[in-house]
């Protein structure tokens, strides 16, 4: 094994050292010789993994790899809702192949386990003359050329590459105004947060990496978390009276430009919760897709609070439930004001 190591690192140096003397002599791109054998583990399926595209953009695998489109497909709860996978109207979202403009989403043969991996959204076969073609949203920097790159594609700017799965938030998404002044955010500047970087990242048991990474230059990009945003509270609203000794009137305002929770499938749920010192009650608010706080929608409820919560101070939680974790997660907080002392 150690003697496989050493070969392997004595090839990725003389790799390295032939790429950084092409690069100097030649003013214009330089293509990999048998770039396609050298950084593609094809042998058991026709599309590349996503530890290939690990080799040079390990920052954006890593971010990837922790999300939860790379469980899209082996979460428990997908493949509870399917009965293990076989639910065919939802296979092509949850392990799609390389994505066809106005076609929808189809099911791969292969590497299932990886979700919506790198290929779904990036691999272009056929185009620029190869199988391995990838689209971007920035041109190529760098003058060594392992894959061609479809330059500039102004689809990774727009909601709409999302839409291509996420369809009814996408339609949300669509229907919602615009806030006074300015635009919509798109899904990507809330769920795939803002970073300056290359494109490609240094990849420490891969001599190349540093080459590759030292002749791009950096770009404003963003991160593959696809995640709910850290300040999702600044955009719903949470306002609570007391009406009464016991019970509590809560208003919720929905500013995002989807509806709250967004989605069509699965256990889509809202709860607000009021606690006490020793004690807490929660209320559904939503309990299906179609009762979901549309954008710009203000809604309020009323919390019964039992005898021992008088006079308590009380914090109200507005509160969604996550399928993929199967629990319940605080969106957003308010404290109440205190009763009236004769109250």
């Amino acid at each position: 094994m150690k003697r496989r190591g050493r070969l392997a690192a004595l090839r990725d140096h003389r790799l390295a050292v032939l790429l950084a003397g092409a690069a100097l002599l030649c003013a214009g791109r330089v293509r990999v010789p048998f770039g396609e054998s050298l950084f593609f583990t094809r042998a058991e399926a026709p599309l590349p993994v996503a530890r290939d595209c690990e080799r040079c953009h390990q920052e954006v695998y890593r971010e990837w790899e922790d999300s939860l489109h790379a469980r899209a497909w082996r979460s428990d709860a997908f493949q509870h809702a399917t009965s293990g996978g076989r639910a065919e109207e939802c296979l092509g979202c949850h392990a799609s192949g390389p994505l066809v403009a106005g076609e929808p989403p189809a099911l791969r043969s292969a590497h299932r386990e990886e979700g919506v991996t790198c290929t779904s959204c990036h691999l272009a076969p056929g185009a620029a003359g190869s199988r391995l073609a990838m689209r971007g949203p920035v041109a190529r920097s760098s003058p060594v050329e392992v894959h061609p790159v479809i330059e500039e594609d102004p689809t990774y700017r727009s909601s709409e590459l999302c839409g291509t799965c996420h369809r009814g938030a996408f339609a949300e998404w669509e229907r919602a105004a615009a806030p006074e002044g300015g635009e919509k955010e798109t899904c990507q500047g809330c769920h795939m947060p803002a970073v300056r970087r290359k494109v490609e990242s240094v990849h420490e048991e891969h001599a190349y990496s540093r080459l590759f990474v030292a002749l791009e230059r950096t770009e404003d990009l963003r991160r593959h978390a696809f995640a709910v945003p850290e300040d999702a509270a600044e955009h719903v609203d949470v306002t609570a009276d007391r009406d009464g000794p016991t019970r509590v009137r809560v208003t919720l305002g929905n500013r995002l430009p989807h509806a709250l929770p967004t989605g069509s499938f699965g256990r889509r749920q809202l709860a607000v919760a009021a606690a006490w010192p020793g004690g807490e009650r929660q209320t559904l608010v939503v309990d299906a897709p179609a009762r979901a706080l549309a954008p710009g929608e203000v809604r309020s409820v009323t919390l019964e609070l039992p005898p021992e919560a008088r006079g308590l101070p009380l914090r109200v939680e507005l509160r969604r439930f996550e399928h993929a974790r199967g629990g319940w997660s605080a969106i957003a907080a308010a404290a109440v004001p205190r009763a009236p002392a004769h109250e």
